[in-house]
């Protein structure tokens, strides 16, 4: 039996935007195109047939396995995983830190897991978080193509998606934990604050240590969530806040601004994620502000290449580690390195022309969402001895 006459099963849960359930169908008709049958299953309210898909998913014969964004799709009979049951693998690839979906991670499947991540740290939180930690293969994000690709004026200079959280109502909110969490939290938001790509199991480790606390499971990760939301929030504002201050204009999709008080830049409301796809075939740069993956990417980086927009982006270990990327894309470090190279970069109308047709080639060669999909149909099937 060929590779290609096993059957997928991709599930679809919940979607905020639509990006989920985008990368599915990206996903699925990777899969297609190499001659695989794909189930794809709908979970959740918005199907009432749901466990009837299932059922007849799972029918016939054995899939190569079945693929759930952010842990959906792990089913139980009796308290074993249906994965265990008929041997096959369901993964469960993290479209973010691990610690945010432990509550789907600490059950499901004990032989037939895998977890796919998008940052090449995270796996080390499930060497230190889980007594038998799971089979886990770096996925990092890929990136999308508008349905509609059409040649648009390039009207926008810079374009951010995102909702804005102040993270001063965030701190101040620790006021009401006990004394041994807010000590910890401070502390962890001043090292995290200050250390640039340091992973965030290492922030809260370093503050365990340095004050002292004892062993808690409990308050280690929700120490982590907690910190995890402020410096994303925090580091957010502060490049926001820098380009704002230095005159340069972004055009921000998002809820939540106007706390923040911009006087450059205009604010609109959320798109869904096929429309912020349509944004970037008008901009000419696209801000990613992502450094809490500093050894892995965001889709927004690889979709801004595909559709023509040339990526101003936090840089990271696993960018640098892509023979070309400085020459497709603006990174930066520094809030300050930012507003140097945005500025830089649109004042050089012929550079990121150049950048711009580099980084289709670049993307469409190894990191859209298909490319990686395939990557871990490859890596599954040789673990499981199919070629």
């Amino acid at each position: 039996m060929a590779l290609t006459d096993h059957k997928i099963i991709l599930y679809k849960g919940d979607s905020q935007y639509g990006v989920m359930h985008r990368f599915i169908d990206d996903i699925a008709e990777a899969y297609r195109e190499l001659g695989h049958k794909v189930d794809i299953v709908s979970l959740g309210d918005s199907n009432p047939q749901s466990d009837q898909e299932v059922i007849k998913a799972l029918s016939g014969e054995k899939p190569l396995f079945a693929l759930g964004i952010n842990g959906v799709g792990e089913f139980a009979i009796d308290g074993k995983s249906i994965y265990d049951i008929g041997a096959f693998p369901h993964v469960s690839w993290l479209m973010d830190h691990p610690v945010w979906h432990m509550e789907r991670l600490e059950r499901g499947a004990e032989k037939f897991k895998v977890v796919g991540v998008v940052d090449d740290d995270h796996l080390a939180f499930f060497q230190a978080a889980f007594p038998s930690p799971p089979s886990t293969v770096f996925l990092p994000h890929g990136g999308c193509l508008a349905r509609s690709p059409t040649p648009a004026e390039r009207d926008l200079d810079i374009v951010f998606s995102g909702s804005g959280v102040d993270p001063k109502t965030q701190r101040e909110s620790w006021a009401s934990k006990s004394e041994e969490e807010r000590q910890l939290l401070e502390a962890a938001a001043e090292i995290g604050l200050s250390s640039y790509g340091l992973p965030l199991l290492d922030v809260v480790t370093k503050c365990f240590e340095t004050l002292g606390l004892k062993p808690s499971r409990e308050l280690f990760l929700s120490s982590m969530v907690e910190v995890d939301r402020y410096l994303r929030a925090e580091r957010r504002l502060a490049d926001l806040r820098a380009l704002d201050d230095a005159g340069v204009a972004v055009d921000l999709f998002g809820n939540g601004w106007e706390f923040a008080g911009f006087t450059t830049h205009r604010l609109h409301g959320p798109v869904d994620f096929d429309e912020s796809l349509n944004l970037l075939q008008r901009s000419k740069l696209a801000l990613n502000v992502s450094d809490f993956f500093a050894s892995g990417s965001h889709d927004r980086v690889f979709s801004s290449m595909l559709n023509g927009a040339v990526p101003l982006t936090t840089g990271s270990n696993y960018f640098d580690s892509l023979p070309g990327f400085d020459e497709v894309a603006l990174s930066y470090r520094s809030s300050s390195e930012l507003v140097e190279k945005a500025k830089a970069g649109l004042a050089d109308e012929a550079d990121l022309l150049r950048r711009a047709a580099a980084g289709k080639v670049f993307t469409e060669a190894e990191h859209t969402i298909g490319k990686r999909a395939i990557a871990l149909r490859d890596a599954i099937a040789e673990a499981v001895g199919i070629s």
